[in-house]
């Protein structure tokens, strides 16, 4: 399943005055980890301020299960 990602990369072709009410906003199937476990990725919020939780789920090649949840609170400025 495919999920949308509205483009970001140039602020000047973004239109303000659409709100971004995506619930699900980064969807990432592929991400690699280095030797230790770890990556860096980035996504952009959407309009929706409150709680979040950054669910993070994956399986290692020889069929190991990881999961966590990260939880952080997007303030309206």
């Amino acid at each position: 399943r495919e999920y949308y990602a509205p483009e970001y990369h140039e602020t000047s072709k973004i239109d303000w005055n659409v709100p971004d009410r995506r619930t699900l906003l980064h969807w990432k199937p592929n991400i690699i980890t280095n030797s230790d476990g770890q990556v860096k990725t980035s996504f952009f919020n959407g309009d929706r301020t409150g709680k979040m939780v950054l669910i993070c789920e994956g399986i290692t090649s020889n069929g190991k299960v990881g999961y966590s949840e990260l939880f952080y609170e997007v303030d309206n400025p």
